[in-house]
């Protein structure tokens, strides 16, 4: 049976002929819509005088050895017109809109144009059983509109050879991936899972992803930590890869981290047998080898004649590497002098598992063009610590506005005058003006106001400024300043999320003394997100912390096909002790006087037994009040402070310290940090957590608004918006203790409110019974924990 593969005329071409550098330079938004714009007017002209047919559908088939090549596109335009010798002739039109000179296009200009072109020509040829067919390339000027045309007529021979020529580059390729996948799914059919046995729960886990896959459907998957999701998750859609279920796995995570311990799961697959190609996508600015990055070939060697060599570079990489970090990536770039970040896209797109960052997927101005468009494709997306996505989410699809950046770019605009730049400071104005009247609405006493929606003036402003400021970037050749950027691409940002906007967005203005802006606040991402899901095979949510349920149902768009489990912890519960101290009063109010308390009852709990324990915190603020208080009447201790912005560096630092040597160490940390996620310290090298507070979001304006919206929805607001993603982030801390069955360590809860019934009935049911203890039980309830 034949192996079968789709590409579109354009993306063949564009890979098999590209050459020369990557211009980095300013390539606006405008610029594309403005290209459309230019080809509809084209089209509509010429069907008023022709049988003019635009976008007409033209594919064939390509048989090559085991492999059907389906080469796809759509012409431009296909007429008929008769030539001076009277006989008809059909024309097949290529549009396209440019910015150079029309006097200095030539037939030599722009080959890939020419061979787009015959590709279409040549389909059309076959279908149509034509000896002969015209192309014309239309040439459109983007700002002047005047049009060039080029024409050629081409025998059916001449248009074969051409398409044979572009077919036979690109099975090198096509042929290299179906060998590739016939070696893959024979290593497959043989891989067994990679530990001698299942943990409780792994099998049932794995088979939940499977047949999601199978189906086509959402799963959500409540999986304790500890039980092995990753490779639970990873082994069964390789599986299902292998039966032809899936064509393309995204391993996707909200931290680096935790795309690391994919890339060691895929490892260990790789170790059992399983031929799969892995990569890691990362960054730009983290790929780029530059101290700041510019992609231009003034300034990058590597973006000088990128495209020369980047193909080769592939190929030769393809062939000797089947896992590929981002710093084996870097290696490869410097050996062939390519770009290290397009030269990992290209490798993508020939990799079976890609693991990557959830804004690849997701977000509409990072996502990966190449993989997700408006085609449904049979791509399966595992997403990684799931719970971490409905915060995310809300960030991707909202943006905002501040009226003092485009007062600082009018300043700036002045001192360093250029082409364009008088336009734009007369468009900044302009938007100024808006804010200040919108200012002059809202009550002068309230900091927030929420207003019906983005006023249709300000959106037309937005609009005249960034045709104005797309002249002054061109300027810059890709340099421009990055504040500059920063306002242009908001702005960009703000139009397209104002286009988008439905009933799960608010409105509002945030105005201080020093600052006015205007927020399109998404807070209910599921519509949004579900856009995507609409061109997925499947996507897979796991996390140990994916409950309530009803929360992550609700804001991640489950449909009532979608499968949801829970999954039993594999761990012996004698090995755990849980505790709650409610004694203590810690809402907001009282939190701050109680710190002295705090801090005696952390160093009752870690000195029972001495070893390595994490102390999480709801912010950095109390945290450090505590961590003064604690130094103050305990200094014998030693304490590590997360520091805000702490790298993967520094925390790698501070896990190392954690030592299973017998002394004590105490990780001051934060509730939903670089600590409470993706920490795997096994044995004595972590044997407690304490988690102060239960971990409620900082009450603010946002969650007010959530609040309020999902009082009116569900009637269950103050859940929503704070109490369930605050005790997601207590599971979540709480997961760091017992890593695997040889684990044993404690978990003390301070807080007044783990009394109140509304949160006990958030913690899992394998946690019953849980110790309650005060100052005066305490140290003897752990005493015995450690001498059973």
């Amino acid at each position: 049976m034949s192996a079968e593969h789709i590409v579109s005329v354009r993306q063949m071409v564009e890979f098999v002929l590209r050459s020369g550098d990557i211009d980095g330079g300013f390539s606006s938004v405008r610029r594309a819509q403005e290209g459309t714009r230019l080809h509809q007017k084209l089209q509509r002209q010429a069907m008023k005088d022709s049988d003019y047919r635009k976008e007409v559908y033209l594919s064939t088939e390509v048989q090559k050895e085991q492999v059907r090549l389906t080469v796809e596109g759509r012409a431009d335009g296909i007429f008929t017109r008769t030539t001076e010798d009277g006989e008809p002739i059909v024309v097949i039109d290529e549009i396209k809109s440019v910015t150079e000179e029309l006097d200095e296009i030539t037939e030599e200009t722009h080959p890939l144009h020419w061979a787009q072109a015959s590709c279409y020509a040549y389909m059309y040829a076959l279908q149509e059983d034509l000896p002969r067919v015209e192309v014309r390339l239309t040439y459109i000027h983007a700002e002047t509109e005047s049009v060039r045309f080029l024409y050629h007529v081409f025998s059916l021979a001449e248009l074969e050879a051409i398409f044979q020529r572009l077919t036979d580059l690109y099975f090198v390729w096509v042929l290299r991936q179906n060998e590739w996948e016939q070696l893959r799914d024979r290593s497959l059919s043989e891989v067994a899972f990679p530990f001698p046995v299942y943990r409780p729960g792994q099998r049932a886990m794995a088979a939940y992803v499977f047949n999601a896959i199978r189906d086509g459907v959402k799963a959500f998957l409540q999986a304790p930590t500890g039980i092995g999701k990753t490779i639970s998750a990873l082994f069964p859609a390789i599986k299902a890869m292998e039966a032809g279920l899936t064509d393309k796995i995204f391993y996707i995570t909200a931290k680096h981290t935790t795309g690391l311990a994919a890339m060691d799961a895929a490892a260990r697959l790789q170790e059992n047998g399983a031929r799969i190609k892995v990569i890691e996508i990362s960054s730009k600015d983290s790929m780029c080898p530059l101290e700041k990055r510019s992609c231009h070939p003034a300034d990058c060697p590597m973006a000088r004649g990128h495209f020369d060599r980047v193909n080769r570079a592939a190929l030769e990489i393809l062939s000797r590497e089947d896992r590929l970090t981002s710093d084996q990536i870097r290696v490869w770039a410097e050996q062939y002098q390519v770009c290290p970040f397009e030269l990992s896209l290209d490798l993508s797109t020939w990799a079976d598992v890609v693991i990557c960052d959830y804004n690849y997927v997701f977000d509409p101005s990072a996502s990966l063009k190449r993989f997700f468009s408006e085609r449904r494709t049979n791509y399966t997306v595992l997403v990684d610590e799931a719970h971490n996505l409905v915060d995310r989410a809300r960030d991707m699809y909202s943006e905002t506005l501040e009226k003092e950046a485009f007062l600082k770019l009018k300043k700036a605009l002045k001192e360093r005058p250029m082409v364009g730049s008088a336009a734009a400071m007369k468009a900044c104005d302009r938007v100024n003006k808006i804010f200040l009247r919108i200012k002059k609405e809202c009550p002068e006493e309230s900091r927030y106001s929420t207003i019906s929606g983005p006023p249709d003036d300000l959106i037309l402003a937005l609009r005249r400024f960034n045709e104005s400021m797309e002249l002054v970037l061109q300027n810059w050749h890709g340099n421009a300043p990055d504040d500059w950027l920063d306002v242009y691409f908001a702005s960009l940002s703000f139009i397209r999320v104002a286009e988008q906007m439905d009933e799960h967005y608010i409105t509002y203005v945030d105005q201080t003394n020093k600052s006015t802006s205007i927020k399109l606040f998404c807070y209910h991402p599921a519509g949004v997100l579900s856009q995507v899901y609409q061109i997925l095979g499947s996507v897979i949510f796991f996390s140990a912390t994916l409950m309530p349920a009803p929360y992550y149902k609700e804001f991640l768009g489950a449909a009532e096909e979608d499968l949801m489990a829970g999954l039993p912890s594999p761990f012996d519960p004698s090995r755990r002790l849980i505790m709650i101290d409610d004694s203590i009063q810690l809402t907001y109010q009282y939190r701050h006087a109680n710190v002295s308390q705090v801090a005696r009852r952390i160093h009752e709990a870690v000195h029972v037994r001495e070893g390595s324990y994490f102390i999480f915190f709801p912010s950095f603020a109390y945290m450090r009040k505590v961590v003064e208080q604690y130094r103050a009447d305990y200094p014998e201790d030693q304490v590590i402070e997360q520091e805000t912005g702490m790298n993967d560096e520094a925390r790698r630092a501070v896990l190392q310290q954690m030592q299973d040597d017998g002394a004590l160490r105490l990780v001051f940390a934060v509730l939903g940090g670089v600590f409470s996620e993706s920490v795997d310290l096994v044995g004595d090298r972590l044997i407690g957590a304490v988690i102060v507070t239960v971990g409620l979001p900082q009450i603010g304006f946002e969650r007010d608004q959530i609040r309020a919206q999902m009082d009116e929805r569900l009637g269950e607001g103050f859940a929503y918006a704070y109490s369930y993603p605050g005790m997601g982030k207590v599971l979540q801390a709480a997961g760091r203790v017992i890593r695997t069955e040889e684990d044993k360590g404690l978990i003390l809860l301070i807080d007044e409110r783990y009394r109140s019934p509304s949160y006990q009935k958030l913690l899992p049911e394998d946690w019953f019974p849980i110790r309650r203890v005060d100052e005066t039980t305490m140290a003897d309830v752990i005493k015995r924990f450690w001498s059973e």
